[in-house]
C-alpha cells in the first residue's frame, strides 16, 4: 500500500467520524426532577417495579408511572439516544400482548408510554415538566 492510499484512508476515517450520529441527543431527561414535576401537578407517581412494568424498571436511567383520572403514562429514562432506541426495541418486542401502552413517543433519552391517547393538557404538562430541564 502506497503513501497516498494510506493518507486517502487515514482521511475517509476521520471524515467517517464527523457528523451526528442520529441516536445522539442534546438534552438529557432525569427521573427525579420529572416526578417531582409531575408530582406538583396532581399526578400520582410510582418508580416500583409493580407500577412501571419491568422494561421501565430496569432502563439505565430508571422509570416511573404517572397516572391521574385522565392520564395513564410511563416514563422509562436511558442515559442517551442508544439507549431510547434500545428501550423502544424492547417495549416493542415484548410487549405485544396484551397491546397495552400503544401510544409510544422517543425523545432525547427517553420513551413514554401512554395508555391511551393523552389530552393535549396532559401531554402539555409532561411535555412542561420535561422542558423545565432543559430551561425551555
Amino acid at each position: 500500500m502506497g503513501l497516498r492510499q494510506i493518507l486517502l484512508f487515514a482521511c475517509a476515517l476521520l471524515l467517517a467520524g464527523c457528523g451526528n450520529s442520529k441516536h445522539e441527543v442534546g438534552n438529557i431527561y432525569r427521573l427525579r426532577p420529572t416526578a417531582a414535576c409531575l408530582r406538583d401537578h396532581g399526578f400520582n407517581v410510582s418508580t416500583k417495579e409493580k407500577d412501571v412494568n419491568f422494561i421501565a424498571f430496569a432502563a439505565p436511567g430508571g422509570g416511573l408511572r404517572a397516572r391521574t383520572k385522565r392520564a395513564d403514562v410511563i416514563i422509562a429514562f436511558g442515559l442517551n439516544g442508544k439507549d431510547r432506541h434500545q428501550i423502544m426495541v424492547a417495549v416493542k418486542r415484548f410487549a405485544r400482548r396484551p397491546p397495552i401502552f400503544r401510544y409510544r413517543i422517543g425523545r432525547a433519552n427517553i420513551v413514554m408510554l401512554w395508555a391511551y391517547r393523552p389530552s393535549k393538557r396532559d401531554r402539555a404538562t409532561v411535555d412542561g415538566c420535561l422542558a423545565k430541564q432543559v430551561g425551555g
